[in-house]
């Protein structure tokens, strides 16, 4: 009877092609993880019987224990395979250790009638697994607490195995059967805890920023001395091939597409723009401070952020957003940000919807009482962030415009209620007199994929589905005469045309107000890896993207495109490759990796870029890849 365990999970790893691209070392941890999985469930199942040849009620109790939690374990670990398109792992349970609340709305979001319907006769098969079928001879209760050898053999063997996994897990999570995945997960973040080293939840911290001069007298007016104000649309998990005019089959953006080719002296649409992380809790920090993942935490701690600058100019600043900032303590980074007025989650009292996030029309109107009761002759600037795209996607079906109930369906679905909730904000920047002077920019803080390369969501994925994201700047006239335009704006349009980053807005609105002219500033903008979108750009600078900090470590692995090359290198194995290279001119889907093939030289200048980093020199170390190495010996490790 016990080897029923390890043949099923074979049989379920099979129908949902776990092995399809693993070596003979991934191979050799699954064996492992599957003798281990055997051993676990012998011991339990010698328990559960000679508690049964006792008679006694407590083998009943214990058979229905064990049946609850292997049949739980088993129908999450593979919902969440079937679901993500990939295991379970130590980050996993660290989140739902750091955010138990956050983890069951999206558990709750996720279940279906199909995962209940799986839940009672699951159990019921593994709680019969144990109970097993009694012997006449009735035991003495001193026999219960006495164990044969070969109980001790699997306990002995359970404990090294598990030391082996526990060990190696950084690199073979993927690869471990569906009960070891769950106890190595939660063993790893218990001794993490036990030895005080820094876990997920301890990541931003309260900032100390430096201070900064008065720069009241950069404030720009337009012509009829109106202050120019900045707004910043930040949308969720929105990939720029969502919307039409980045090549959507569905007409997901209608507005948004109208106004990008309403006007093009004033509008200008980014056709490559690019995240600098495909996490928020990386990604939005990141944007405010213009201080990349990859770069010492005390720079994102110290550095400025977009509100002081603005309040340093004497603007009026808000931050007005559908998200939670309880969430992985990112109340703590903004408690200091010099925000004026503040709207989240947390001070709206409305409730969730979409993950840790209001409803967005809430939003919106909090933007539009605010405005409303601003002070008119003070500039105002801040983020608007809009949260209806984020997973689960929930529309009402008064609003749905495309029919079929996919995950897909659903996001087109909320990309549609985005697009109406710009338009509200553009006809407010009307209805307020404001929009001739209002400096618009809209982008994202990442992408989604929806398994184009086997993974759903963000977390896990670098390809170019995460992290190319929209960007639409709108200059109006009134505020292009209000600051030297000289060839800045044709500059600007040159721009559009090639890679950007998140990390270049910031340097470009300090541009704008000329705060890029103020020596005071010089060791600000020194930490700056992003650029202003008014100077020219080289078509083959680096940028890089990564999900690991040195406030956040989880090592997904990190990714950097120049010119048309897209490089990434994995540290999780649920992809077949360590590295990959894509060239974007020729195969934008990313389906074939041409790094086997690539010119040494462009592998020793992408080796070299992450060189110069401690974090993505770290992340090269734990997979095993020599960046120190002539590119025709590169090697990659387990």
């Amino acid at each position: 009877m016990p080897w029923l365990l390890p043949i099923l999970y074979f049989v379920l790893d099979a129908l949902f092609g776990r092995a399809s691209s693993w070596n003979a070392t991934q191979w050799g941890y699954y064996l492992l993880s599957l003798a281990a999985s055997l051993a676990l469930w012998f011991i339990w199942w010698r328990a559960t019987r000679a508690l049964r040849r006792t008679r006694s009620r407590a083998a009943a109790a214990v058979a229905l224990l064990g049946g609850v939690i292997y049949g739980v374990n088993t129908v999450l670990v593979y919902g969440y395979v079937a679901f993500v398109g990939a295991m379970p792992n130590y980050y996993t349970f660290e989140f739902i250790l750091d955010e138990p609340l956050n983890s069951w709305i999206l558990l709750r979001d996720s279940l279906s009638l199909v995962h209940l319907l799986l839940f009672i006769p699951v159990m019921a098969l593994f709680a019969l697994w144990l109970y097993g079928r009694p012997r006449r001879a009735v035991l003495k209760p001193s026999r219960v607490v006495q164990a044969r050898w070969s109980v001790w053999a699997a306990a002995l063997f359970l404990i090294v195995a598990q030391l082996v996994l526990h060990n190696n897990a950084r690199f073979v999570d993927q690869c471990f059967a569906a009960d070891m995945t769950t106890t190595t997960s939660i063993a790893r973040n218990i001794s993490t805890r036990m030895r005080g080293q820094v876990t997920g939840r301890s990541g931003l911290l309260a900032r100390l920023p430096r201070p900064l001069p008065d720069l009241t007298g950069h404030v720009l007016r337009t012509a009829d001395g109106q202050p120019v104000n900045v707004l910043v649309i930040l949308t969720e998990s929105v990939r720029a091939d969502a919307l039409s005019i980045y090549g959507s089959p569905r007409p997901t953006s209608p507005f948004f597409d109208s106004l990008s080719v309403s006007d093009s002296s004033t509008t200008f649409l980014f056709a490559s723009a690019l995240s600098n992380a495909s996490r928020t809790f990386l990604s939005m920090p990141s944007f405010v401070t213009g201080i990349s993942p990859i770069q010492p935490a005390r720079l994102l701690h110290t550095q400025p952020v977009i509100w002081e600058f603005f309040g340093a100019l004497g603007h009026q600043t808000f931050f007005i957003t559908s998200q939670s900032h309880e969430w992985r303590q990112m109340k703590n980074f903004f408690s200091v940000a010099g925000i004026g007025h503040l709207f989240n989650l947390e001070t709206s009292g409305r409730e969730f919807s979409n993950d840790m996030g209001i409803n967005d029309r809430y939003t919106l109107d909090d933007f539009r009482q605010w405005l409303a009761g601003r002070d008119p002759t003070r500039g105002f600037a801040g983020i608007l962030q809009f949260h209806c795209t984020h997973y689960p996607y929930r529309v009402a079906n008064s609003l749905r415009v495309f029919p079929g109930e996919t995950r897909r369906d659903n996001y087109d679905n909320s990309v549609r209620v985005l697009d109406d909730l710009i338009r509200d904000v553009v006809e407010t920047l009307r209805t307020e007199g404001v929009d001739r002077s209002t400096l618009v920019v809209l982008t994202s803080d990442h992408g989604e994929e929806f398994k184009e390369h086997g993974i759903f969501g963000h977390v896990h994925s670098y390809y170019r589905n995460t992290l190319w994201i929209p960007m639409f700047w709108i200059v109006p006239a009134d505020v292009q005469s209000a600051t030297p335009t000289g060839d800045r704006m044709s500059t600007l349009a040159a721009n559009t045309q090639h890679n950007v980053s998140n990390l270049d807005i910031l340097p470009t609105l300090l541009d704008v107000f000329a705060l890029d002219t103020i020596d005071d500033l010089q060791p600000i903008r020194d930490n700056y890896l992003g650029r202003s979108l008014f100077k020219p750009l080289d078509p083959l600078r680096p940028i890089i993207a990564c999900n690991n900090s040195e406030v956040n470590r989880i090592p997904v692995g990190v990714t950097m495109v120049t010119g048309q090359w897209h490089y990434i290198l994995n540290i999780t194995d649920q992809h077949p490759d360590r590295e990959e290279l894509y060239d974007w001119t020729t195969d934008r889907a990313e389906t074939v990796n041409v790094f086997d093939n690539a010119d040494p030289a462009l592998i020793r200048f992408i080796y070299d870029e992450f060189a110069r980093y401690r974090v993505t020199a770290g992340l090269f170390d734990i997979a095993g890849v020599d960046l120190t190495a002539p590119p025709a010996d590169r090697t990659t490790g387990p």
